[in-house]
């Protein structure tokens, strides 16, 4: 009896000291796991301090009172398309330099150039700039594809200009933060678009299918017309409050799989016929205060901050 007992002793010992093993191994399992889901959802993100605005360009959307820092000069006026520089933020006003001058606009009026304050993750091509990429059903439209639309947006770099106004582009710094967190990236096609290019788009889109039935019948289908794809009017990218944008897997730099090409003017590109990553994209813009239009999965826009639309061409900043 005292032999069993010391036997059972020792295999007790010994159980006891393999659980703790086991206990240890599994913890620090654990702690691996949560650091790195941690590292995944903070760590990732170049944006978690808020967004960086210093020194960044910015397009003033309409005629706009500036207020020298200087206070022995009187009030002036920043026209619609100025060209400014953030020197700093006070409250609701961005502390800007103009040429010579510095004083205070308010931030509500001005476009921010998101590669400024979003660079390092977030993608940018915007095609319109070098070679538009609209088209139906997949096939060319004359006198759209391939053409040039925004003849100062592309850099001598390969940087783009990329402006939307300053309340939307905190919204879209959110939304890229969520996506980082998620292992995707956002990639911007279009943002700002002057309103004479709208009109521009639709009126040479509509000549193209006048004289081409065929492809009438391809942008009509279901109960569509043109202007469910092309503004005919003013579109909410001309008031700076609109983005087209698709996901970028972070591991592979591919794009997610939509339903179409970005720009595809049919229905083909309709939200009703979504892939798993356009119903994505859109969840992800609808939590973080975006609306789409339910005929091309990659637009979105805020509501309730559009001033008033605007016809100029952006241009690079310049010391003057």
């Amino acid at each position: 009896p005292v032999m069993v007992s010391e036997r059972y002793s020792i295999h007790t010992v010994l159980d006891r000291k393999t659980a703790w093993v086991y206990f240890a191994v599994a913890m620090l399992l654990s702690l691996i796991l949560l650091f790195s889901f941690s590292c995944r959802a903070y760590a990732k993100s170049p944006y978690p301090d808020g967004m960086d605005v210093f020194d960044a360009t910015v397009w003033i959307m309409d005629d706009t009172p500036f207020v020298f820092k200087d206070e022995s000069l009187k009030p002036g006026t920043l026209t619609a398309g100025t060209t400014v520089k953030i020197v700093a933020e006070r409250g609701d006003d961005f502390y800007v330099r103009a040429g010579n001058y510095t004083g205070f606009v308010p931030k509500d009026v001005c476009m921010i150039n998101l590669p400024d304050v979003m660079q390092d993750e977030m993608e940018y091509d915007i095609t319109n700039s070098y070679s538009s990429i609209f088209k139906i059903h997949g096939e060319d439209i004359e006198g759209v594809t391939g053409e040039v639309f925004y003849p100062d947006v592309k850099l001598e770099n390969g940087e783009f200009l990329v402006p939307l106004l300053f309340p939307v582009a905190e919204k879209l710094y959110e939304a890229e933060a969520y996506a980082l967190s998620q292992g995707s990236t956002i990639k911007v096609y279009d943002a700002y678009r002057p309103h004479d290019v709208t009109k521009e788009l639709y009126e040479k889109t509509l000549e193209f299918i006048g004289k081409n039935p065929e492809y009438k019948s391809y942008v009509t289908e279901g109960g569509y017309n043109l202007g469910a794809f092309l503004a005919n009017t003013a579109s909410n990218h001309n008031y700076g409050v609109a983005v087209d944008i698709t996901l970028v897997d972070m591991e592979t730099g591919e794009e997610l799989e939509m339903q179409t090409d970005m720009h595809e003017l049919s229905p083909l590109a309709v939200t009703s016929k979504n892939t798993y990553s356009a119903d994505m994209l859109k969840t992800w813009m609808e939590t973080h205060g975006f609306t789409g239009i339910v005929s091309e999965w990659w637009h979105f826009e805020i509501k309730g901050m559009k001033k008033k639309y605007a016809t100029f061409q952006v241009k690079p900043y310049e010391d003057r």
